[in-house]
This record gives C-alpha cells, sequence and structure tokens, in this order.
C-alpha cells in the first residue's frame, strides 16, 4: 500500500507540475498574440527563453566573479543562450597553451628555490667532506643538522604556498558546487526527473559539503606529518620513523579512495532507479492527461514533450559549464604545485651523488609529501566532476526512458 501510495503521489506531482507549466506558458502566449501565435508559443525557442528568464543564476556568477582572473579569464561567459543556440565553450587550444605557459612560468618563478636546494646540497657535502677531513665525526654532524635546518625553512616556506593554494582551491570548488546544485536539481525536476531530484539535490549537496571539508581538514595536517616525520627521520638515524611516514602516507591515501569509492556507491546506487520511476511517471501522466482532459488534453500532452526537451537542454548547458569551470578551476592551481613538486624531485635527482643521503631522504620526503597534496586535490575535484555528470546523465535518461 505504501509503494502503491508513493507511485500515486508521484504521478500527481508531474502530471500537476507540467499541466501547471504549460498553462503558464499557454497564457502568457494567448494574451500576447491569439490564435496564430499558439505554435510561436510552443515553440522550442521561446519555451527555452522563458525557462532561461525564470532560471536563477545569481549565486553561480557571484562565485565565478570572486574567481582567480587567470581562471576567469578562461571560463566560457556563463550564458546559457550562447551555449545552447551557439554551442558557445572552452578554447580547448587556448586552455592547452595558457596551461603550458603557466607551468613554465611557474618554473621559472621556483627556479630560485631550485637553486637554493643545490646549493643546500652542494653546501652539506663541502661541510661533510671539511668535517671528515678534519677527523671529527661531531662536526660533520653538526654540518648535516645546519643543512637539515635550512632545508626546514625552505620547505616549509614553499609547503605553506602549496597548502594555501590548494586549501582555498579546495574551499572555492565546495562554494561553487553549493551554487551549482540548486539550479542543476530544478531543471532536473522540470525535465521530468521529480524523483530524481528529490533524491540527488540532498544526497549530492551534503556529500559535496562533507567530502571538500574531510579532504580539506584531512589532508593538510597529514601533509605537514608526513614532512615533519620525513625531515625527523633524517635528522636522528637513532629515532627512525620512516614507517611511520609510510603508514600515514598509506592511511591518506586509502582514505581518499574510500572516499571517492563511498561516494559513487551512494550516488549510483541511488541513480539505479530514479530515472526509471520518473520515464514511467512521465509516460504515465501523459497518458491520462490526453486521455482525460476533455479537448485540450491531447495539446497539453504534446506540449509535455516539447517543455521537457527545453528544460534538459538548458540543464545540459548548465551541466557542460560547470564541469567545464571544476576542470579549469583545478588546472591552474594543480600546474603550480606539479611546478613545485617538480623542483624538489629535479632537485633529489641532482644532490643525490653528491651529498649526504640523510639530505636526500629528507628532500625526497618533501616530494612525496606533495604528491599526497596533489592526489587529494585530484580526488576532490574528480567526485565535484562526477557529482555533475552524474545528475546530467540522469536527466537524459530519464528523458530517455519517457
Amino acid at each position: 500500500m505504501r509503494s502503491e501510495g508513493a507511485v500515486a503521489v508521484r504521478l500527481l506531482g508531474v502530471t500537476s507540475a507540467l499541466v501547471w507549466t504549460w498553462l503558464l506558458f499557454a497564457g502568457t502566449g494567448a494574451a500576447a498574440a491569439p490564435g496564430p501565435g499558439l505554435a510561436e508559443t510552443f515553440s522550442p525557442e521561446s519555451l527555452i527563453e522563458r525557462q532561461l528568464e525564470e532560471l536563477s543564476l545569481d549565486s553561480v556568477r557571484q562565485i565565478v566573479t570572486g574567481l582567480d582572473a587567470e581562471v576567469k579569464d578562461h571560463l566560457p561567459e556563463l550564458d546559457l543562450r550562447r551555449i545552447i543556440f551557439e554551442g558557445d565553450g572552452v578554447d580547448a587550444g587556448r586552455l592547452a597553451r595558457a596551461l603550458a605557459g603557466a607551468f613554465w612560468r611557474e618554473v621559472r618563478l621556483n627556479i630560485a628555490l631550485l637553486g637554493q636546494l643545490v646549493l643546500l646540497g652542494v653546501l652539506c657535502a663541502l661541510l661533510r667532506a671539511a668535517a671528515q677531513a678534519g677527523g671529527g665525526a661531531e662536526a660533520a654532524d653538526v654540518a648535516l643538522m645546519l643543512s637539515l635546518l635550512v632545508l626546514l625553512l625552505l620547505g616549509l616556506h614553499a609547503f605553506r604556498a602549496a597548502v594555501q593554494l590548494a586549501s582555498g582551491t579546495l574551499k572555492s570548488m565546495v562554494s561553487f558546487m553549493q551554487a551549482m546544485l540548486p539550479p542543476l536539481a530544478t531543471m532536473l525536476a522540470a525535465a521530468g526527473g521529480v524523483t530524481s531530484a528529490a533524491i540527488f539535490h540532498p544526497i549530492l549537496y551534503v556529500t559535496v559539503t562533507g567530502i571538500g571539508t574531510l579532504v580539506d581538514a584531512m589532508l593538510v595536517p597529514a601533509v605537514f606529518a608526513c614532512a615533519a616525520l620525513s625531515v625527523a627521520g633524517a635528522v636522528s638515524q637513532d629515532f627512525p620513523v620512516g614507517r611511520l611516514e609510510g603508514l600515514l602516507r598509506s592511511a591518506v591515501m586509502t582514505a581518499l579512495g574510500l572516499c571517492f569509492i563511498a561516494f559513487f556507491a551512494v550516488v549510483q546506487v541511488r541513480g539505479a532507479l530514479a530515472p526509471v520511476a520518473d520515464g514511467f511517471a512521465f509516460r504515465t501522466a501523459k497518458f491520462l492527461t490526453g486521455t482525460f482532459v476533455p479537448l485540450v488534453g491531447g495539446k497539453i500532452a504534446d506540449a509535455m514533450d516539447v517543455i521537457v526537451g527545453g528544460s534538459v537542454l538548458i540543464k545540459n548547458a548548465l551541466g557542460a559549464f560547470g564541469m567545464t569551470a571544476v576542470a579549469v578551476m583545478t588546472a591552474f592551481p594543480l600546474v603550480k604545485l606539479f611546478s613545485i613538486f617538480a623542483v624538489f624531485r629535479v632537485a633529489t635527482a641532482l644532490v643525490e651523488p653528491v651529498t649526504d643521503p640523510r639530505l636526500v631522504q629528507a628532500m625526497a620526503g618533501l616530494s612525496n609529501s606533495l604528491a599526497l597534496l596533489l592526489a587529494g586535490l585530484i580526488t576532490a575535484a574528480l567526485m565535484f566532476f562526477v557529482a555533475i555528470t552524474v545528475v546530467v546523465g540522469v536527466g537524459n535518461t530519464a528523458a530517455v526512458m519517457r
């Protein structure tokens, strides 16, 4: 009985929403141009224009306005009319050239860091050789300790910039997703996916916010802890912490993987049956309207297809903009983080043949911590990208099922 009542409520909701939408558009069109203007009223272009006028994207525009200027320059304009009717989108070639230019610009900016790290390794080797030649093992250890302290200062400066960049990017993406999900859910419901919108909007909103906060809260302390353990293990051979550092890094990577799997599983399981139910409800609503509504029932049933088709186009255009924005918002910070990671990797490879192995171990640990930061940011971006893709795909599936 409960399932039958739920189906009845769903059918009533879909039918009422679509009928009232049709009456609204029909009334507006009749007042503007009675008689022959009815065909124009139900033309796809006019219906899409009216739906776009009613769709509020102020929160999305506010988030986009607050983005970094470099990111905004490579985002398509948030004009759904141009995206739908003109196919306006991101210029992939221009974006690729901009990313390559940003990478080399960051490398040039970090050349000083690379030179400092290489010089540090060479000085450490010279001090160690001089101390050993003088017969003082303790002096060699003091030289190594000073080199490690200087490395720690350089690493902390680079890490502070990298962590602030990653944390700011995560917060921007979470705010953008929180602004994108309400209009996406609205257009999903307007496209006939009432059940899908009711399921996905709260789930995705809570999941995106929770996972973004969790990644930010878990990743930043873990990166600093791994870096500190790598340097501490290199400083004191009597206090080995390499296994502890590896355990912490493995735990963070496992947690990131589990978050992604759990998110993907929840979205897929929840979305498996919702499009089928929406398609069935829509077909039933069309049948009931066309059969039992006197005189205009057939026209209302035909108008449903036009209205839903326009809603699907708007939803897909908004989803395309959202996926593009997430990709661009992630790409430029990733390029900057990767440039710092590459500098540490190159410096480690250059000084390894001449300097103390413990200094090489500390530098390798710092670069591994940066790799952990990159992995966390990529994982969060993939989850947000999948969230938009699933909402768009579920709406398209519901449209096909109808």
